[in-house]
């Protein structure tokens, strides 16, 4: 059976006095959703089984199946969220319940109310079948419709809440539950609705008991052997990769020479001198010039360079000395363009390309001695 076309009814979930609950197949959406259909015999009562829908369609709340749809095909059916799990009531049959987990159950479930209470809407008939246990706690389904002009409605679904608290204690495993939490719920099912607690009241009272009965564990929980084992197993394998990747980086360090340029040479280091000492300035080098400087000549280069002194007549003495000429100006020039710097005093070269001069002319004869 499809219903508009698109919601598929799978199998049949409950059924209660007014309504078939089904698990469906939301076939445009892809998810699995759960469907109202309204009984036959109530047919007269379509558009109240309609509107209720409509008005919990407006609450958002994770403690309230949500509403998805509502419609005619022709049979009125409301489509809602699959909240999967047992009813309390199931729950209250299957054994006793701690009083714990009846005060955590009692602070979910006014939560939920204590939301529809400040959207104007109210449950109306609140039972432990109306609540299902999920997985991700408690869950109200049924919703009635507004709260309008009836004052009364909300404190009516506190005097329901507190029978069910006082099931869920009286079906308790044994152990005395606190006063607090008996006097919460005598407060709650008093027969005048103006000494009753507000929804809120009774939400934030059951959510201080529940939570001081179960605080949050203060260490965090160690990892599972099979997990510690699991994770040991993984990063073996890991160190083998990585040994074998530095070897092969090694290796080809050694094989190729340049193809790791950073292997085998150590980096860099700068040197730092010792505290308290001052750098030396490196030496700068000494420049070689054949220029001659502009200061005034001195005696051993002026006895080199040419004069425009008049010719005076040779003499015999002086004849052999002046052909040797040739080989003291190669002699001495050499020594002459390296000490072309002024100075005090001749300086050594100058002297030495003298003494070389008078060493290599060649000595006089007399006339005598050549015949």
């Amino acid at each position: 059976m499809e219903l508009h076309g698109r919601y598929r009814l799978e199998r049949m979930l409950g059924a209660g006095a007014g309504a078939e609950v089904w698990r469906g197949h939301d076939t445009l959406l892809r998810r699995p959703v759960a469907v109202r259909l309204l009984r036959p015999e109530r047919a007269a009562h379509a558009q109240a089984f309609l509107d209720a829908g409509r008005v919990t369609a407006r609450l958002t709340h994770a403690g309230v199946a949500a509403v998805y749809d509502v419609g005619r095909d022709p049979t009125p059916f409301v489509v809602m969220e699959l909240a999967e799990g047992p009813s309390l009531a199931a729950r209250l049959g299957a054994g006793p319940m701690p009083w714990r987990a009846a005060a955590r159950i009692g602070a979910e479930i006014a939560a939920a109310i204590a939301e529809a209470h400040g959207q104007w809407v109210s449950h109306g008939r609140l039972t432990p079948g109306k609540v299902l246990l999920t997985g991700v706690g408690a869950k109200l389904i049924g919703f009635g419709g507004e709260l309008a002009d009836d004052f009364d409605a909300a404190a009516r679904d506190v005097r329901a809440l507190g029978g069910i608290l006082s099931a869920c204690l009286a079906a308790g495993d044994g152990e005395r539950p606190p006063a607090a939490l008996t006097e919460l719920v005598t407060r709650c099912t008093r027969a005048d609705p103006a000494e009753r607690p507000a929804s809120g009241e009774v939400a934030a009272l059951l959510g201080e008991l529940a939570d001081a009965a179960n605080p949050p564990p203060e260490a965090p929980v160690p990892l599972r052997s099979g997990t510690a084992r699991w994770t040991a197993r993984a990063l073996v394998p890991a160190s083998v990769a990585a040994v074998l990747l530095l070897g092969a980086v090694a290796a080809l360090g050694q094989a190729v020479p340049g193809g790791l340029p950073w292997f085998g040479h150590p980096p860099d280091v700068a040197a730092v001198p010792p505290a308290g000492t001052v750098p030396t300035p490196p030496r700068a080098r000494p420049t070689r010039t054949a220029t001659a400087a502009p200061h005034s000549p001195s005696p051993a280069a002026s006895s080199l360079s040419p004069s425009p002194t008049p010719p005076s007549s040779p003499s015999p003495s002086a004849s052999p000395s002046a052909s040797a000429s040739p080989s003291a100006s190669r002699s001495v020039s050499p020594s002459a363009s390296r000490s072309l710097v002024p100075s005090a005093t001749p300086s050594k070269s100058v002297r030495a390309s003298k003494s070389v001069t008078a060493s290599r002319s060649p000595v006089p004869r007399s006339p005598k001695a050549s015949r």
